[in-house]
């Protein structure tokens, strides 16, 4: 392998020169081994306890944790003599962004997948039945991607006291638990199908003391027998589905539609805040000028159709989408990570 490697090097040096200092096969090498060491250190909580405690030292963590002390060091030292990641003194480590880890959290919830990819592709193993995503990461990695948009809508019902927030797709329940925190009277409902997410959520509401005002019901947002009788009939009622919707395409437009204009046929006074990625097309991602924002949408792009989910679709779609169903859109506003808000009444 590595002399197929030497062998290429000759062939692809000005390409590696313009993408890093160092020969690319060694560049990728070292981002596999990087990501992988992380994801196993932070699967053992090494991360969660650097943030925590601020320092930690190798061999007494290593000690409490039963796992190998010299195998820790020598992943410690990898990171810490290749990266700025850490610091080292002796045997005490000090991470020096105690927001790391969220960077892992997508990384994590979508490793199995690719773990089995080459099962998927060649359709030995499929998406739903022998593979799934991570779901503690998953619902970790939400709030991370569309906290900002979520803070957004929170901040639009400010001065909405009395009210019921209704979360499809309510991850670990925090929006539901910052919406309650605001005021006594406000109630919410979270939705979610993953049994481990939905069992999250309902730790998460109970930690902060607000379970008797928080309902989390294990169920598809599609079956409206199941979490109907749930919703207020004397608050106003304010539904939210935050990168939900682009799944049900996978069943076609007109499926999403029908969803849309059903639950507006059902709360005709209700407010609803729809949060979906203003997507790129990977014709537009091609001639793309921000990196950034170039390879998230390319990242997005992939890992749909790859667990089977409906693409995520630009802004004029989903205002199509939208006005279609039945409902008028009152303002649409742009979040962190090129996600839409949109308003509908």
């Amino acid at each position: 392998m590595f002399n197929f490697f030497r062998k290429q090097e000759g062939e692809y040096s000005k390409v590696a020169q313009k993408i890093a200092p160092v020969s690319w096969y060694r560049s990728l090498t070292h981002q596999y081994f990087f990501t992988h060491v992380c994801l196993a250190l932070e699967k053992i909580g090494f991360f969660d306890a650097l943030a925590l405690q601020g320092g930690i030292h190798i061999q007494e963590f290593a000690k409490t944790r039963n796992i190998s002390g010299d195998l820790l060091k020598t992943c410690i030292d990898f990171l810490w003599s290749t990266t700025d990641l850490l610091e080292k003194d002796g045997d005490i480590v000090r991470l020096k962004n105690k927001n790391f880890s969220k960077a892992l959290w997508v990384l994590a919830a979508y490793k199995p997948v690719f773990d089995n990819l080459s099962e998927i592709l060649k359709k030995e193993k499929q998406y739903g039945s022998d593979v799934s995503r991570d779901g503690y990461y998953l619902q970790k990695a939400s709030v991370l991607f569309s906290g900002d948009a979520v803070r957004l809508v929170l901040l639009t019902l400010e001065n909405e006291k009395n009210g019921q927030l209704i979360d499809f797709g309510c991850g670990g329940a925090h929006a539901l638990i910052d919406y309650c925190r605001y005021d006594n009277a406000r109630t919410a409902l979270g939705i979610d199908v993953d049994p481990d997410i939905a069992q999250a959520a309902r730790k998460n509401a109970d930690e902060a003391s607000l379970s008797d005002r928080i309902a989390v019901i294990e169920s598809d947002a599609l079956n409206f027998e199941k979490w109907q009788p749930f919703v207020s009939k004397k608050q106003p009622r304010y539904f939210l589905a935050s990168t939900m919707l682009h799944e049900f395409l996978r069943n076609g437009e007109e499926f999403v539609i029908n969803f849309l204009a059903k639950i507006k046929s059902e709360f005709s006074d209700a407010q609803f805040f729809i949060i979906e990625f203003d997507a790129l097309p990977f014709e537009k991602i091609k001639t793309e000028t921000d990196t950034e924002r170039k390879l998230f949408a390319a990242m997005y792009e992939l890992w749909h159709p790859l667990t089977n989910q409906g693409m995520p679709q630009p802004q004029e779609v989903w205002e199509k989408i939208i006005r279609k169903s039945g409902w008028e859109i009152q303002s649409v506003v742009r979040a962190n990570m090129n996600l839409l808000i949109y308003h509908c009444e």
